[in-house]
């Protein structure tokens, strides 16, 4: 059984407490290609018990609500291009 499994049957993953550098966590955003996954988002979201939604890192590129020739749908929530989205937008100067 995977993680997936071990949260949906509240097993070791959701008794940590649900807090990160003493931060509470009030909810889960799904990145990548597997957040097109609703039954997997939905268990996870389920098994800690917070309110979740699937991320779109090309929201803040398509913004004039009509994306440029080549680009997907603005209207459409495009999870998988998180990382793509995350090197374009990152400084070229390292």
């Amino acid at each position: 059984m995977g993680a997936a499994g071990e949260v949906a049957q509240g097993g070791p993953l959701t008794s940590i407490g649900l807090t990160l550098c003493g931060t509470r966590i009030d909810r889960v955003v799904f990145l990548g290609g597997e957040a097109r996954d609703t039954g997997l988002c939905q268990s996870l979201a389920s098994g800690l018990r917070l309110p979740a939604k699937v991320g779109d890192p090309m929201a803040r590129f398509l913004t004039s609500g009509k994306a440029p020739m080549g680009l997907p749908d603005p209207q459409s929530p495009h999870p998988g291009w998180a990382v793509a989205c995350g090197l374009a937008s990152s400084p070229t100067d390292l």
